[in-house]
């Protein structure tokens, strides 16, 4: 069979497996729980985290060493049926996992099977590998290798156990390696010595707990693809992406593995830049999955800070509140054991002129990325101390609903997050995995100027906020729904 350029195609080897494949998500668990998400302000690792696809575990297992060399020092429990299991095939505590697809690249892409990036497991770690899947009709394994003995380490139904990565080997040979000392490049070497300086000189702000320097928190300018050079209002770098916007692997037809379809959304990097063409997948299999479950969207819209400066300059002054003021329009929405928040058209806070703005830059995200939808107006919602949403969904509302966060002060609060319930988490039962909440649902913490767009068929919540009664530092969001 002919291959496109382009065509990433995955031939399923065993039909009773349900392991299953997906894009990699740009979040993690353990970074949005670090002081205030501050990990997610790191760019090259959520780029990092989402450059590939996963492999999904189908079966929960659970895997321990005694430190011994030969195959048997290793124990492992629930993995199963036997074509498909995890095994101890190399000994000295290496747990392999068979991976239940045969993959094909275009000539010269070569596949690097890795673990999940940033996405560290206690006592073991992932091997590496380099397949030239261009060619290769063997199949593939992922291994992982304990660090230490005597511990029980768990894989999770749904978790990813491998991450594949497409690798241009003639691009790799090709590079020219050299080591050049900066003050060859002056202009280079001016530019870092101005992006220093503004990092000594903000640290310096924020140890002296100057107002604005507080309020910012962090420098944004790699995040925006811009460069402080002395002052000036550069554009955006070129090519800056803030995210990847890889395709899914969707069911080919018995005729042909390799679909051909239309192409998919460009995600429109700050500046305007697009990202490049996604390259198209196809897999064998009998799971057709969603466009999407959760899709987050960070530094979303431009004018972010004009609608928080307008919030607080509303909110923020309690002695111009009174009985006949603009500030007598919020709606306390309270239904039974379902929700309690305060909420209000948002054109009487922040201003008729910004929610337009706002709605045509998410209009415009939509036409890209959803085809054929069309977002609601939105409503500006505030979650203070005790309020909440309990696990619902909103398969009438829309397609997909969408929460735009506004929130400045995440130490001043917990809870607040949006979850959103995790594949299959609901429709099996799960012997020997303790999980709390967190376990069933994937937490997006409320990140200023942050979109997300998630599938309203699915159970989704907000934790009870805990903390701040002071409305300048509660959880503000503009929320809505896509049809």
């Amino acid at each position: 069979m002919e291959q496109s350029s382009n065509e990433f195609i995955a031939y399923r080897l065993r039909r009773g497996s349900g392991m299953k494949l997906a894009t990699a998500p740009q979040g993690r668990d353990w970074m949005n729980e670090t002081n205030q998400s501050f990990a997610n302000r790191c760019l090259p690792m959520r780029m990092a985290s989402q450059s590939g696809w996963v492999v999904l575990n189908d079966e929960p297992l659970r895997a321990m060493w005694n430190g011994g060399p030969d195959s048997g020092a290793l124990v492992i429990e629930g993995a199963g049926d036997f074509s498909s299991r995890a095994v101890s095939h190399f000994g000295h505590g290496i747990l392999t996992f068979p991976i239940p697809f045969l993959f094909r690249t275009p000539p010269g892409t070569a596949l690097l099977i890795r673990g999940p990036a940033n996405l560290p497991k206690d006592a073991i770690a992932p091997l590496e590998g380099l397949v030239e899947t261009d060619w290769a009709v063997a199949g593939s394994t992922v291994n992982w290798k304990f660090t230490r003995s005597d511990t029980w380490v768990e894989f999770a139904s749904g978790e990813p156990i491998c991450m594949v990565v497409p690798q241009r080997l003639e691009l790799l040979e090709a590079m020219q390696p050299q080591v050049v000392g900066i003050e060859e490049n002056a202009e280079l070497h001016c530019q870092y010595k101005t992006w220093n300086e503004s990092v000594v000189h903000f640290t310096q702000r924020l140890r002296e707990h100057e107002p604005e320097a507080v309020k910012q928190g962090w420098q944004r300018y790699y995040f925006r693809g811009i460069a402080p050079h002395n002052g000036s209002n550069d554009p955006t770098a070129e090519g800056h992406r803030s995210r990847l916007s890889l395709r899914e692997f969707v069911e080919a037809g018995p005729a042909r593995a390799a679909v051909t379809s239309t192409p998919a959304a460009q995600t429109p990097a700050p500046g305007g830049q697009t990202s490049a063409p996604a390259v198209q997948t196809a897999v064998r299999n009998d799971f057709k999955p969603a466009l999407f479950r959760t899709k987050v969207v960070p530094d979303f819209w431009p004018r972010a800070q004009e609608a928080r400066d307008r919030y607080e300059s509303f909110m923020g002054n309690y002695r111009a509140h009174s009985f006949r003021s603009a500030h007598q329009c919020w709606d306390y929405w309270h239904v039974p054991n379902v929700y309690a928040y305060l909420r209000t058209d948002p054109a009487k806070v922040i201003g008729k002129e910004l929610v337009d703005d706002f709605v045509k830059q998410l209009t415009a995200f939509c036409a890209e990325n959803l085809t054929g939808t069309t977002p609601l107006s939105p409503w500006l919602t505030l979650h203070l101390n005790g309020m909440r949403h309990e696990i619902h969904n909103d398969s009438m509302n829309g397609s997909y609903g969408y929460v735009y966060s506004l929130t400045r002060s995440l130490e001043a609060f917990t809870g607040g997050a949006t979850c959103v319930s995790r594949e299959g988490v609901f429709d099996s039962i799960e012997p020997r995995q303790f999980k709390v909440w967190r376990g069933y649902f994937e937490v997006i913490p409320p990140l200023f100027n942050q979109l997300l767009l998630f599938d309203d068929r699915l159970a989704h919540m907000v934790p009870v906020v805990q903390g701040t009664m002071n409305p300048v530092h509660g959880r503000l969001c503009l929320t809505g729904h896509v049809r």
